[in-house]
């Protein structure tokens, strides 16, 4: 048997077990869980949210607030400008997927719908799937936008 490969679940029956917050509603709000998350050396932090079918943006690029998200969506908004604030450069994207129940989500395949940057939500140059933006977050020399613009709020 093959060692798996890094970022690979290791164990399906834990990663597929649903996890119920409810008990934990305090002050109107619950945990959210966080899809993906890298940082490089304390100066660069990434946040990945993988969210099924089409994601309704307004022009400038944020996620329109529906489908019970609101919540989790301003507690990334909060994160990332946080973090960012706090010192590390730090990128949120929100990619998309159509990956059905039972499937497996190949998330470096998965299209980028838009990425919050410095208080501010983007939608990106050139349509990058998950894993061009993790690249060229990761090359990025820290002039202009990590991953370009099509329309700014």
């Amino acid at each position: 048997m093959s060692e798996p490969l890094k970022g690979q679940i290791t164990n399906r029956a834990y990663s597929t077990k649903v996890r119920d917050y409810s008990g934990l509603l305090v002050g109107g709000g619950t945990p959210t869980d966080i899809d993906g998350f890298i940082e490089w050396k304390g100066e660069k932090a990434l946040f990945i949210e993988l969210k099924y079918g089409e994601i309704e943006l307004t022009a400038s690029g944020k996620p329109v607030a529906g489908k019970g998200h609101y919540g989790q969506m301003l507690a990334f908004e909060r994160l990332c400008d946080a973090v960012h604030k706090g010192g590390m450069t730090c990128i949120f994207i929100l990619c998309t997927h159509s990956a059905v129940p039972g499937q497996d989500i190949i998330a470096h395949e998965c299209p980028v719908a838009c990425y919050r940057f410095k208080g501010k939500w983007y939608l990106p140059q050139g349509f990058p799937t998950a894993g061009e933006a993790v690249r060229r977050f990761h090359d990025w020399d820290g002039n202009g936008f990590p991953l370009g613009i099509r329309c700014a709020q």
